[in-house]
């Protein structure tokens, strides 16, 4: 069985999230999610989480494609990769400088590294939280 992770925030699910957990069930056995948890969030985008980790975590089980969710509280998934045994690390282009040593520890033991495809189709988080305030300051 091969097994896969991906971390992420998960801070307002959109449809980018859903087509990247597609993505990755769509090719591996088991899906694991790291979800960060909200004071590392807080860490390393310098910004408060919009939702309680738990309700994140509760989200995230009820979609069919993630076969896990565990708590990230460390930008670096080294641990995680480690302890889940982990065969296949997904990662965003964004992330690939940021988690060099991962990478090479996924490559050295001959497991699989994939950077995940952006989906034209689909607006960021940030972009999303960008909207919303407008459209509430213009109330």
């Amino acid at each position: 069985m091969t097994k896969v992770l991906i971390q992420w925030a998960f801070d307002i699910f959109h449809n980018w999230h859903a087509l990247t957990l597609q993505y990755a069930k769509r090719f591996w056995d088991e899906l694991i999610v790291a979800l960060n948890t909200n004071p590392l969030i807080k860490d390393y985008k310098n910004k408060i989480a919009v939702q309680d980790w738990k309700y994140k975590k509760s989200l995230l089980e009820s979609i069919r494609y993630v076969d896990k969710v565990i708590s990230a509280d460390n930008f670096s998934p080294m641990e995680l990769l480690k302890d889940n045994d982990i065969d296949v690390y997904v990662v965003w282009s964004e992330w690939v400088d940021s988690h060099p040593e991962e990478i090479r520890y996924m490559e050295e033991k001959w497991w699989k590294v994939v950077v995940c495809p952006r989906w034209k189709s689909c607006t960021s988080t940030s972009a999303i939280k960008k909207i919303l305030l407008e459209e509430a300051t213009n109330k």
